[in-house]
C-alpha cells in the first residue's frame, strides 16, 4: 500500500493518511510505503522557484521514523 506526496510538516491530515496506509497494509498483509520528495514537485516541474517548506527532508525523515512503515 503506497501513499505519495510532499508530506510537508506531517500535519494531522498526513498522520491520518499514514495511519490508514498502515491499517490497510496490515489487513492485507501487504507492505506499507510512503514516497515523498526532497525537491518539491513544483520546483522539479519548473512551476515555482522556492515554495515555503515547513520541514526540510532531514526533519521529515526523523518524523517518519516514528511510523512502522516498511
Amino acid at each position: 500500500v503506497v501513499t505519495v506526496g510532499g508530506f510537508d510538516g506531517i500535519h494531522i491530515g498526513h498522520q491520518a493518511l499514514i495511519n490508514e496506509v498502515l491499517k490497510c497494509a496490515s489487513w492485507r498483509n501487504y507492505n506499507s510505503i510512503l514516497l515523498t520528495f526532497e525537491t518539491h514537485p513544483r520546483i522539479a516541474l519548473g512551476q515555482e522557484r522556492e515554495p515555503f517548506l515547513l520541514s526540510p527532508i532531514e526533519e521529515k525523515i526523523e518524523i517518519l521514523k516514528n511510523y512502522p512503515l516498511d
